[in-house]
């Protein structure tokens, strides 16, 4: 039976699907299923397939927590229901997904934000969506997550919107390509350390993650240390608590 591989880098492959359960499940959200997904982390989100949506560099492809099999986000159903969600805002106006996800937002209790990209990341169909949420929905705070610097600047600048690119040392380049596109106004760099002796990290990085939880790394300005992947906080509702990725101390 074929396997689909949601990220496939120098041979390396995470998370599978096989072709028969893609072909049997429905391409499109039904009435009743949602687009939000919650995290104990980081809250409310929106979560897109990997293999569909993402140009991962060779350390976030071996990082990443959303193609580590074996947890919740990424067990069969939670990947499939990521595959009906892209399915569904390419094939439908950005204004009818739009409304949707407005609709299930505005039903929840305790969030005044939703993270974009938990898993996945930006495509053209989605940063209309995310275009109609900032111009009809003002009150929705969005925390938006990409490595594409192409699909980052075409996003409308709005209060309500932070744009946390993520780099790490072996895509720096990328952020030399958000600045020749002319920048953003909400966005941010954020950083992935995989290596306490990692020189490479430039100096205008907001947030900082630890990937290995790396012990004794220095603080000094550089940014903010995630406190979850620094050992200070637990992660259950950290982001929900912390809120520095969607403040505007991030926004230099």
């Amino acid at each position: 039976m074929a396997l689909v591989s949601m990220e496939h880098v120098d041979g390396t492959v995470r998370g599978v699907l096989t072709a028969e359960k893609i072909l049997d499940t429905p391409k499109e959200l039904g009435p009743k299923e949602k687009f939000l997904s919650k995290n104990h982390k980081v809250g409310l989100s929106i979560n897109f397939p990997h293999f569909r949506t993402c140009c991962p560099t060779k350390i976030c492809n071996s990082f990443c927590y959303g193609a580590i099999r074996g947890a919740h986000i990424t067990y069969d159903r939670s990947l499939l229901k990521y595959l009906r969600n892209y399915h569904s805002v390419i094939n439908n106006p950005p204004e009818v997904i739009g409304e949707k996800i407005a609709a299930e937002f505005h039903k929840q209790k305790n969030f005044d934000f939703i993270r974009w990209n938990g898993v996945g990341d930006l495509f053209p169909e989605a940063v209309k969506v995310i275009n109609y949420l900032i111009d009809n929905h003002p009150d929705i705070k969005l925390w938006i997550v990409t490595r594409k610097p192409e699909m980052a600047v075409q996003i409308k600048s709005s209060p309500n919107i932070y744009i946390m690119f993520s780099l790490d040392k072996s895509s720096l380049d990328r952020q030399d390509k958000v600045n020749k596109l002319g920048g953003h106004s909400r966005l941010y760099f954020s950083y992935l350390k995989v290596d306490n002796n990692d020189q490479n990290m430039p100096q205008d990085i907001s947030i900082v993650f630890n990937a290995k939880q790396l012990r004794n790394l220095d603080e000094t300005n550089v940014g903010f240390y995630c406190p979850v992947d620094n050992r200070k906080n637990k992660s259950k509702n950290a982001c929900m608590s912390c809120r520095k990725c969607f403040s505007e101390s991030v926004i230099k």
